[in-house]
């Protein structure tokens, strides 16, 4: 690599220093990182020799940890060796595009590239494209769930709302009696609400351990991975219990506004 390929990249340094055009001797010099220092047990590597492919160098610094492939994986060990000004390597130029105007700077770009290689189509990919591409199955299924989802929500809500009908209709001879004998609408509403909810309650105590285990078992895929929270099923349930307490509401009100004495003379 160049000198500017670490701070083109925003690569951090826990040691030493980064090639320099300031240091002619840099050319042939190595920078390698943390995990490749561990791999090779390596004490304090700065200004010490070290030889790849029968190129000797002197190792200048060591770059923290990053992963340049997918979270499945574990990070590799990396060397990177500054291009002596007499070597000719094929590989790839790397770009940081400044401005909102991307598509005239590809196209500036490309102008530049023919004249200099007419025999050689340039070609391009961008650095977020490519890592997006590491998760593309992942990206797949969160949409897949994301749809399922609203959809389970959806006929959930029309379950409820089917359900507190038939509540409410069943019980409308005990609400007026309540009524009649001092309840209030917002008592009405509360008892009427709870006996649907303590099936969403229980509903949410099945579903967790369930979720639990698989994304527990979809984790074990990746190499790094975010620990569950409890937060996480505490969250849901409470926006599953909001959800289903809103389309509850709208029956319970109306079984609460029952006048008493038209209900009971109808019974």
């Amino acid at each position: 690599v160049e000198h500017d390929y670490i701070p083109t990249f925003g690569i951090e340094l826990s040691e030493g220093r980064n090639f320099s055009i300031d240091f002619p001797a840099d050319s042939g010099n190595y920078i390698l990182n943390e995990t490749a220092i561990q791999k090779m047990q390596i004490d304090d590597p700065i200004g010490k020799e070290f030889t790849l492919w029968g190129m000797k160098g002197t190792i200048i610094g060591v770059m923290k940890d990053y992963n340049f492939k997918s979270l499945h994986k574990e990070i590799d060990p990396i060397c990177l060796r500054n291009l002596r000004s007499d070597e000719k390597m094929y590989g790839y130029s790397f770009i940081k595009l400044e401005g909102s105007d991307v598509r005239k700077t590809i196209n500036n770009i490309e102008r530049t590239w023919n004249k200099q290689y007419p025999a050689f189509p340039l070609e391009y990919s961008f650095l977020e494209e490519e890592y997006s591409d590491l998760y593309l199955f992942e990206s797949r299924m969160r949409s897949l769930f994301a749809l399922f989802a609203a959809l389970s929500i959806f006929l959930s809500c029309l379950g409820l709302y089917g359900l507190s009908s038939f509540m409410a209709e069943r019980r409308t001879r005990e609400i007026g009696i309540r009524k009649a004998m001092g309840a209030t609408s917002w008592q009405i509403v509360t008892l009427f609400s709870w006996d649907a909810l303590k099936w969403v309650l229980i509903s949410n105590l099945i579903a967790w351990p369930i979720a639990w285990l698989y994304m527990n078992h979809w984790l074990k895929d990746f190499a790094y991975k975010a620990s569950i929270s409890p937060w996480i099923f505490l969250l849901s349930g409470f926006i599953v219990l909001l959800i289903s307490l809103i389309t509850l509401s709208f029956q319970a009100k109306k079984a609460a506004r029952i006048n008493p004495a038209t209900t009971i003379k109808q019974e």
